[in-house]
């Protein structure tokens, strides 16, 4: 199955990855950044500077994180009771871990107003 493509009216073209719920999901896409350790972040108000030679933002991939101890993850599936499957390899960046991860519902020509998970 192909990539989905987004066109977005203030992101641009955004590749994103089918879910087998059925949904769509757009990860790392920058918000901000950290110029320097201890600056305030900057928001990113354009992708442009993101695409690739293609001229497309690749949201296919998760984020890097926030540096933190290593075993935090193991402490946050604690607190659930439940370990969960681990499905990709964490990187730390402290400089692009601004990233959201955009979950919607399958790509199509509707124009209902549908509900979007931002997290």
């Amino acid at each position: 199955m192909a990539s989905p493509l987004l066109d977005h009216s203030t992101l641009g073209r955004l590749r994103g990855v089918h879910l087998p719920s059925g949904t769509v999901q757009f990860r790392n896409v920058l918000y901000a950044t950290i110029p320097d350790r201890w600056e305030q972040s900057k928001l990113v108000s354009s992708l442009a500077g993101y695409y690739g030679s293609d001229g497309i933002y690749d949201a296919s991939e998760f984020s890097v994180m926030a540096p933190q101890h290593s075993t935090s993850i193991d402490f946050e599936f604690s607190l659930i009771q439940q370990t969960l499957p681990i499905q990709h390899e964490y990187r730390v960046d402290e400089f692009r871990c601004l990233n959201l991860t955009i979950s919607i519902p399958k790509l199509g020509d509707s124009k209902a107003p549908l509900p979007v998970l931002v997290l």
